[in-house]
């Protein structure tokens, strides 16, 4: 007849797998040997006393008397060392290792000293009637002396199996931080490429959105001219989108081409004009475009909420951690415009991503102008 024993964690079935099976065995080796050079330990210090008394001692009559003492030590440790392995209190508890020592004493101990004081009565031919006269004459030294080696047995398994279990929960802890930063890299990385991938339509859109005025207009020049640039323009967005820095100095040229390539469209009524940026600053790292929603926010709101020229300016403010850029456009003051467009909301999100909290935009009205504030950090993230 084959007997399936199983067991799960949940519903209090044991499941003997060879992974259990194999820390089982593991573990009885240790104790074996464990005990095993304890028993040394007392063989040669029994061996070294009858010689210090004169006496003649037999190493294999000592080592007979000394072996068969220890076996239930090293199956109680093994015992005691599974059973606190998977223990479901927390063994730190000073109730709970009372609690664990009185239930060793009752469960081992006291059966154990029956167990010496039987073994010796049939070694020395006596009676299992003298049982109850040999266990009350048990020499009070050999129970002191062995509750002394349960104690120091005991402090030793429990304090292993402590270091054991913190460690198995500091793994646990690391895999589950690794996991979280694992799941937290990925859903970021899938939401930067979202929104890039919605950034990147949305220019498209409003630069052929100028081209097509142009076309309808019938300035056929300054539409083929608008072509060329804006071809320029996605060459350098195509590469860029593929890239997870580039330099000011790239994000800077790309600005000037788009509001070249707006000018075709609005000439005169569209004035820019660009701050003074070092060349150490130019050379710092930020992520791709995101310059450019920010100019194309200013050009589109200004023109839209005034109908004369629109004056807008870029500037720039070098501190020794960050970069801060600033853009001004005026704007009418019953405009309700407040740089919260697809181009601001999805850079809003893709700086929050990259640099945690340490780049921001911020917005609102100065006077009759509107000003967007980019501050990002001169070091890129690790």
């Amino acid at each position: 007849m084959n007997t399936t024993l199983t067991m799960g964690t949940t519903s209090g079935e044991f499941v003997e797998t060879a992974s259990t099976r194999t820390a089982f065995w593991r573990a009885l080796a240790i104790a074996t040997a464990a005990w095993a050079g304890v028993a040394f330990l007392q063989i040669l210090a029994t061996y070294s006393d009858q010689l210090r008394r004169g006496g003649s001692p037999e190493l294999i009559a000592i080592v007979g008397d000394v072996s068969w003492m220890y076996p239930p030590w090293a199956i109680c440790s093994v015992l005691l060392y599974q059973r606190w392995m998977s223990f479901p209190k927390p063994l730190t508890r000073v109730s709970v290792a009372a609690i664990e020592l009185v239930l060793v004493t009752f469960v081992f101990f006291l059966p154990y000293e029956v167990f010496m004081v039987v073994v010796n009565m049939l070694r020395s031919d006596v009676p299992m009637a003298e049982l109850g006269v040999r266990l009350a004459h048990h020499p009070a030294m050999w129970l002191f002396s062995d509750f002394l080696l349960l104690i120091g047995a005991y402090g030793f398994i429990y304090a292993l199996v402590i270091f054991r279990r913190s460690l198995a929960d500091e793994r646990l802890r690391r895999r589950a931080e690794a996991d979280n930063l694992r799941l937290q890299l990925e859903v970021g990385t899938y939401r930067l490429a979202s929104l890039q991938a919605q950034l990147e339509p949305h220019f498209l859109f409003n630069a052929l959105n100028a081209i097509s005025a142009l076309v309808r207009g019938g300035e056929r020049d300054f539409a083929l001219a608008s072509v060329k640039r804006l071809s320029e323009l996605l060459r350098y967005a195509i590469s860029a989108s593929r890239k997870d820095w580039v330099t000011f100095d790239d994000e800077l040229d790309f600005v000037s081409g788009y509001v070249a390539l707006q000018r075709l469209r609005h000439g005169e009524r569209l004035s820019f004009r660009q701050g003074q940026l070092s060349d150490a600053a130019r050379r710092v790292e930020c992520p791709p475009l995101i310059l450019q929603p920010l100019v194309e926010n200013a050009i589109r709101h200004g023109l839209e909420s005034l109908s004369g020229p629109v004056d807008i300016e870029m500037s720039f403010n070098e501190g020794t951690d960050d970069i801060e850029l600033t853009i001004r456009n005026p704007a009418a003051e019953q405009s309700s415009h407040v740089g919260h467009g697809i181009g601001i909301e999805n850079l809003r999100g893709r700086l929050a991503m990259i640099y945690q909290g340490r780049a921001r935009i911020e917005a609102g009205r100065d006077g009759r102008n509107f000003v967007v504030q980019l501050t990002v950090p001169r070091n890129a993230p690790d």
